[in-house]
């Protein structure tokens, strides 16, 4: 947790992102669904064929 607000911090300081919305931003990232999202088959698919290999899911993914 503290490095995710870490890491917005930064890029919101870096002029990367508005101020205070990484604090929404970090919410979204921290519901059950968004990491459940990234073992969809149809988002590895995708993500697969922008990278142009295979593509497995971490079970636990550093999301920001």
């Amino acid at each position: 947790m503290a490095l995710r607000r870490d890491r917005l911090e930064v890029i919101e300081r870096g002029g990367w992102l508005m101020p205070g919305i990484h604090r929404r931003l970090l919410r979204s990232l921290q519901a059950e669904s968004f990491h459940r999202s990234g073992h969809w088959s149809q988002v590895l698919d995708v993500v697969g064929k922008i990278l142009d290999r295979q593509v497995l899911p971490h079970p636990r993914p550093s999301a920001i």
